[in-house]
């Protein structure tokens, strides 16, 4: 990669680091919250086998002031203003959030051992650059986003290689752990159709868990627990 399209990466990265913490201090201030995300498994967004109610609300709220964010604020239309590179986002939408969770907990976890809600639910918001011949390896890059990382302006950086999927993914997490990260996605045009459809193949394999019952499932729960309540 040329020097200027290194810096004009740099310059994109730093700007979403400092919309994430001005978000993330914006949506904490209205938000009372203690969950540790580094420290909190995935079990524990879960009440035995139903979706912890506090947790769902906590979620809820998150999504629903994301998506009013990126529908207002001009300053993530702003990122794309480039000839550069083809620029998206999205916000992941509740369905695709729970069928995570539970995708991810009764696989991942198993399989692994506890696993931090910080590195599961680490793309609610997402960002993407789909750039022409990108290197994913580029030294002058990647010396870059080391330093990016040593200065804590990002979590964490890597290159994704694996089957037909092909993408460098830098994770935003701001200066606590009680923040949800944001992930960008950086991905060479040649590999965008392949890229797609390892998308839509992974989401397929969660397909056989009924999320909208287990959801029922909690919406039950929650009222009846309301009506012993009042």
């Amino acid at each position: 990669m040329e020097q200027k399209d290194v810096e004009f990466l740099i310059r994109r990265v730093k700007r979403i680091s400092e919309l994430h913490s001005n978000f993330s201090r914006d949506f904490y201030s209205e938000v009372s919250s203690n969950y540790n995300l580094k420290k909190m498994s995935i079990d524990d967004a879960f009440d035995g086998n139903l979706y912890s109610l506090d947790f769902l609300d906590y979620l809820d709220r998150y999504v629903t002031k994301i998506n009013f964010f990126t529908s207002l604020d001009t300053a993530v239309e702003e990122l794309g203003e480039t000839s550069f590179a083809d620029f998206r986002t999205r916000v992941k939408q509740k369905d695709s959030v729970l069928n995570k969770l539970l995708y991810y907990r009764s696989t991942k976890e198993s399989e692994n051992g506890p696993l931090p809600i910080q590195k599961c639910l680490n793309d609610l918001f997402g960002l993407r650059f789909i750039i022409p011949e990108f290197d994913y390896e580029d030294p002058c890059m990647l010396r870059a986003f080391r330093a990016l990382s040593n200065d804590h302006v990002i979590w964490r950086a890597y290159y994704r290689n694996k089957e037909k999927y092909h993408g460098y993914h830098v994770y935003f997490r701001s200066d606590s752990n009680k923040f949800l990260p944001w992930e960008l996605q950086l991905w060479s045009n040649k590999d965008a159709d392949a890229n797609e459809e390892a998308h839509k193949e992974h989401k397929s394999k969660r397909a056989y868990i009924s999320w909208p019952e287990e959801y029922k499932k909690s919406e039950k729960a929650k009222s009846l627990k309301l009506r012993r309540n009042a």
